[in-house]
């Protein structure tokens, strides 16, 4: 999915924000928009789950898009 690989630049610049004002930095943002509602919600994980549990951030990643491909096909 296109949608997946989009918002690179917008990370790069709420790390430039923290770094700026010493502000600690999520690892990790979960954002969802329901289009039928029109809500949007947003979740922010401040610990690095990669170095606590020694998963690759990749397969991190590859389940969370799973979570969405399936929530997707539920609506």
């Amino acid at each position: 999915m296109i949608f997946f690989d989009c918002g690179v630049e917008d990370v790069d610049n709420i790390v430039e924000v923290c770094d700026t004002y010493d502000g600690k930095c999520p690892y990790e943002f979960k954002l969802s928009y329901n289009v039928k509602t029109k809500s949007f919600d947003a979740k922010y994980n401040y610990d690095d789950i990669a170095m606590e549990n020694d998963v690759d951030l990749v397969d991190i990643y590859k389940e969370w898009q799973k979570e969405c491909e399936s929530e997707i096909s539920c609506n």
